[in-house]
């Protein structure tokens, strides 16, 4: 779209939508890094954390739901490139 808009002459535009997308990138790393921060300390975290307690099961299900939740923000990141 960037190059669309250069070609048709509306730089102004082209140059925003360009910033807006790649912040929109950079949101999207961010959300994956969190997710597995929050994992990693759901299963390796404190020790006095009630998160430290957790049963095989209960680490499956945060385990999937974050794989899932993973997937779904590397096709948001696919069509948006």
């Amino acid at each position: 779209m960037t190059k669309a808009h250069l070609k048709d002459g509306a730089i102004d535009h082209a140059i925003k939508f360009f910033t807006e997308e790649v912040s929109k990138l950079g949101n999207l790393k961010k959300k994956r890094e969190d997710i597995l921060i929050a994992l990693f300390d759901s299963v390796y975290g404190d020790v006095q954390s009630a998160d430290a307690n957790l049963t095989y099961e209960a680490y499956k299900e945060k385990y999937i739901d974050t794989i899932l939740l993973s997937q779904n923000l590397i096709r948001e990141t696919y069509s948006v490139t």
